[in-house]
């Protein structure tokens, strides 16, 4: 069997996304390679039949594809300049993290320097959505790159959008759409913390969200709020993570001078939710922070 794709970070959604490119590779007798700074996570991958490389090098010398899902910027520099020198002349480079648009940007120039290819491919979706092949990828870069790694990616979600020919507008629709997500989030916040304020039933609101606003944002995020399901249990998007993209959404607003207010207030409430000890809580705590404010228990 041929080893040709290789994924690098085994966190929540890097995890899904490996477990489903193993089957992938397996019905069209490819072998995946995986890699994980912390070894113990690749290990149900070995023993489902994935190879274990034993660095980011090894793995980038191995695989013609390298797909990265890495928690930050400053994680990806790292294995990008790990991964670089060893990669196979016109080796793709494959990012699926959430990362600032100028980051994307540079390791894309530096990437084509020295030979190799760079796709910025963010992907929309919680674990539990990349697990079950329902996230959405965003795939930004050269026509012909693109054209080469769109089957491989097709079969891990619902929907993979062409962002566009520079990497990063990759980046910049993966943060203006965690925007969105964001806003929808402190909107369902404030609203709910309203409404039960007011006295109205729970139910009757969540009935009116699903039947006036139906979306999997407003469904799924309303639903969650209505429980107190915003501790992480496994499937949520932690506030740690959620104040980086929420910081990354506020310095893209300042740096084009796009007046967006609400990206200041989510973060706030985040942090807030962070410094009440609710950091690896799922970033719908910002419901939390707004029913204290308002003189109510965080959780209904």
């Amino acid at each position: 069997m041929e080893a040709t794709v290789g994924i690098i970070g085994l966190g929540g959604m890097g995890t899904g996304m490996a477990k489903n490119l193993l089957e992938d590779c397996k019905a069209r007798d490819k072998q995946l390679m995986v890699f994980n700074r912390t070894t113990a996570k690749s290990e149900p991958l070995r023993k489902a039949g994935a190879h274990v490389a034993d660095s980011v090098g090894a793995l980038a010398a191995a695989c013609e594809l390298v797909l990265v899902m890495l928690a930050n910027d400053e994680a990806l520099w790292a294995v990008f300049e790990e991964a670089l020198p060893r990669m196979r002349p016109g080796g793709v480079f494959v990012d699926c993290s959430t990362v600032y648009p100028a980051t994307t940007k540079d390791l894309a120039a530096k990437a084509i320097e020295n030979g190799k290819h760079y796709l910025s491919c963010p992907v929309f979706g919680r674990p539990d959505v990349v697990a079950t092949r329902k996230c959405v990828m965003v795939m930004a870069g050269p026509p012909e790159i693109k054209a080469r790694v769109r089957p491989l990616l097709e079969p891990l979600g619902r929907a993979v959008l062409d962002a566009g020919d520079s990497v990063e507008e990759g980046s910049i629709l993966k943060l203006v759409g965690n925007f969105f997500i964001a806003g929808a989030i402190e909107l369902l916040a404030e609203g709910m913390t309203l409404s039960d304020a007011a006295g109205l039933q729970r139910e009757k609101l969540l009935e009116w969200l699903n039947l006036m606003i139906p979306g999997v944002i407003f469904e799924g995020y309303g639903g969650r709020m209505a429980k107190g399901l915003q501790r992480v249990d496994g499937e949520g998007f932690a506030v740690d993570m959620a104040i980086k993209d929420a910081s990354h959404i506020q310095r893209l607003a300042q740096e084009t001078r796009a007046s967006v207010p609400t990206i200041a207030t989510v973060l706030d409430h985040l942090k807030g939710a962070q410094a009440k000890g609710r950091g690896d809580w799922d970033w719908s705590a910002v419901a939390a922070t707004v029913r204290e404010a308002s003189g109510r228990n965080a959780e209904p």
